[in-house]
């Protein structure tokens, strides 16, 4: 009985063998003619273009094309693990007819990828060029701050450079009044700043900035108010003249390290002269504050207009 068993298992253990060694040599088979076959697959190709000097291009050709190769599954299987991408080189000085037909195109992408292109998203590529030209445009800052309270733009926002050299085709060039920075938006700021900030690609692409970056410096400082009593100034010519009130109260926002020095002799409040009777029946006369530090801000009067009566 056990002699009858092994010789059923040793016959199962031939008949396995024999079946997977069929499979196999089907299998490899089928391998064989699959692979032996042509076939057809999309690569992704990368465009750089070497422009002539003193030229630039005055239109953007594509900086990637869509290439369908064809060869036996063998050759593509070469490819299937090429790390990197394909990228084409083109000089454009070798080319005055500013275009490259399609059998050249596809030549010149054949020999990239090292199979035979049959098939593009393009069957040519246009470029037109013109001589570049420089231009110097200002720089516009573009920001949102807001300050912490009681905190203030102590003078003027400077931009080093304040301009900027670009180079490209002359009639591109002439479309490009300033270039912008990139938007600054900061908030809660309590101190100046000096940073540095990018600038936007003028919209033709084919204007070339001469630098990326400026930097921008925002003086900031801490402000209070002040109040000060000033006597009306009336111009001498007019002779004796009652006025009333003779003094004003004025109420100003300043720096706080500046606070200290500052006096009522810095200010200097006048009537209008110019609309003294103009008004035959009314005394009142406009006033104005025509002196003051360029530090000074939010400056307000306590009133407006004073009598001025002339003693005759």
């Amino acid at each position: 009985m056990k002699r009858t068993y092994d010789k059923i298992i040793s016959k199962l253990r031939q008949d396995n063998f024999a079946l997977l060694l069929c499979f196999g040599l089907s299998l490899t088979l089928w391998l064989v003619i699959q692979f032996s076959k042509t076939y057809e697959q999309p690569r992704t190709v990368k465009l750089e273009f070497k422009v002539p000097a003193g030229m630039a291009l005055t239109q953007s050709p594509p900086n990637e094309l869509e290439a369908v190769v064809k060869g036996t599954g063998w050759k593509l299987m070469r490819y299937l693990f090429k790390t990197g991408q394909y990228k084409l080189d083109i000089d454009l000085q070798a080319y005055g007819s500013r275009i490259i037909e399609r059998e050249e195109l596809f030549q010149l992408l054949s020999s990239e990828i090292g199979l035979p292109v049959v098939s593009a998203n393009r069957n040519y590529l246009l470029f037109s060029l013109d001589s570049t030209a420089t231009r110097v445009v200002p720089v516009v800052f573009d920001n949102q701050i807001n300050l912490a309270r009681d905190f203030f733009v102590a003078g003027d926002i400077s931009l080093s450079p304040d301009s900027i050299i670009l180079t490209g085709p002359e009639e591109q060039l002439a479309r490009v009044e300033a270039v912008h920075t990139v938007p600054f938006i900061t908030s809660g700021v309590n101190r100046s700043l000096r940073t540095e900030v990018e600038l936007l690609q003028p919209e033709p692409e084919q204007v070339q900035l001469h630098r990326k970056k400026v930097f921008v410096s925002i003086p900031v400082e801490q402000f209070t108010e002040l109040e000060f009593n000033l006597s009306v100034s009336v111009p001498e010519e007019l002779g004796d003249y009652e006025l009333l009130p003779k003094t004003v109260t004025l109420k100003c926002i300043t720096k706080l390290s500046a606070a200290r020095d500052i006096s009522e002799s810095d200010f200097t409040v006048a009537v209008i002269e110019s609309e003294i009777g103009k008004d035959p029946n009314s005394a009142f006369v406009p006033l104005q504050l025509v002196q003051k530090p360029g530090f000074v801000k939010g400056t307000r009067l306590s009133q407006n207009a004073v009598e001025l009566f002339l003693i005759r």
